[in-house]
């Protein structure tokens, strides 16, 4: 038996796989894995990019919504739907129709998406048109 200790910083999160399947998230700590009769793998995450992009990403999506809600902003855009992402209150990205992503909750980045619906009307309200604006380079 072989015992490994592994380390989530403060600005991290630690995605533990079982068999290379997910098991759970590890949030900051020290934790002692003992790798018997199964094969255990941690992979890290820091928090300063606030996306997650992973190949199990789907899976989570899929079977596992008590992490998913427990762990990240969980986003889901219908095809007649625009998001606008937010970071630490500041337009960041406009994505598109029928998008669906993971961002990491309590990260280094507060991320927030607002929803418009584009099937009301296909015309960007006015009140945004300053925030659009003013984010462009």
């Amino acid at each position: 038996m072989i015992m490994k200790r592994v380390v989530v910083r403060k600005h991290e999160r630690g995605l533990l796989l079982r068999y290379g399947d997910f098991d759970r998230i590890l949030r900051p700590g020290t934790y002692w894995l003992y790798e018997g009769l199964d094969t255990m793998t941690v992979e890290l995450f820091t928090l300063v990019q606030p996306a997650f992009t992973h190949r199990l990403a789907d899976y989570l999506m899929a079977k596992e919504p008590a992490v998913v809600a427990a762990e990240f902003v969980h986003v889901v855009l219908g095809e007649d739907q625009v998001g606008l992402r937010t970071e630490n209150g500041v337009l960041v990205e406009i994505l598109p129709p029928a998008t669906r992503r993971l961002y990491w909750k309590d990260g280094l980045v507060d991320v927030a998406v607002e929803k418009i619906d584009l099937g009301v009307s296909p015309e960007v309200p006015a009140a945004l048109m300053p925030r659009l604006f003013l984010s462009e380079g």
